[in-house]
């Protein structure tokens, strides 16, 4: 791989958790001469400063919190830079969806969604967090579109076998759908037991970030339940 000039300026002064960050997403995209080349630059990174990674395509949710988002968000900005300089085109989609799933956590809708739509992706993860987005924004109709696309759209390899991959995500967007079906969904028994049933089959068959991402909504529906231990314990698990 050659690098020109402005490639080695950005990785020579790029944060070391972008450098990390880059590796991992050309390491995914099956780019390893590249990965081998931006890795040599690294050094001994310490690949904690990454922030939040793209784990099997789900942010690693939790990783990250109100002190660190700039932070992390300097990092995602750097590997950016880097993976234009490198003509990665499909790293620079996976970054926004890094990106946009952290600020979905944080609780920053406008942000997340301002950059899904500069980097579409037929992916069904995407689409899930875009209908995400616009639950949030109260736009039901293109949470609706997001929603019906997501499961149309290809599923990315996931820790488990294909099949079952596939219908854990159909139980993710089921929720989304429930919530928008239901605006008193806090007060629907079966919409709490889809919740658990979903996390529970997260926790067995997926990474850990699927789990944190959605504690949010556990947390939610303890709190209108008044199931307060519950709620406790929940917080000392993911803190």
């Amino acid at each position: 791989l050659s690098y020109g000039n402005e490639v080695s300026y950005t990785i020579k002064n790029a944060p070391s958790g972008a450098f990390f960050f880059l590796v991992q997403v050309e390491i995914k995209s099956n780019v390893q001469q590249d990965a081998d080349s931006c890795g040599n630059r690294c050094g001994k990174s310490d690949p904690c400063q990454a922030g939040v990674w793209l784990d099997t395509h789900e942010v690693s949710e939790g990783e990250t919190d109100a002190e660190g988002l700039d932070q992390t968000l300097e990092h995602y900005e750097a590997a950016r830079r880097m993976a234009r300089s490198l003509g990665r085109r499909v790293t620079l989609v996976e970054i926004a969806y890094n990106q946009a799933t952290t600020e979905l956590q944080m609780g920053l809708t406008q942000e997340a969604l301002r950059h899904l739509l500069e980097h579409p992706w037929n992916e069904a993860l995407y689409f899930h967090k875009l209908a995400i987005c616009y639950e949030r924004l109260g736009q039901e109709k293109l949470a609706r579109v997001a929603l019906d696309r997501a499961l149309e759209a290809p599923l990315g390899d996931l820790p488990c076998d294909p099949p079952q991959a596939r219908e854990i995500f159909e139980q993710m967007c089921g929720l989304v759908r429930f919530r928008l079906d239901h605006k008193g969904y806090l007060q629907e028994p079966e919409y709490g037991k889809a919740l658990h049933s979903c996390v529970r089959s997260m926790e067995q068959q997926f990474s850990i970030g699927f789990v944190r991402f959605h504690v949010p909504w556990l947390e939610e529906w303890y709190a209108a339940n008044r199931q307060y231990r519950q709620a406790y314990e929940l917080v000392r698990k993911f803190s």
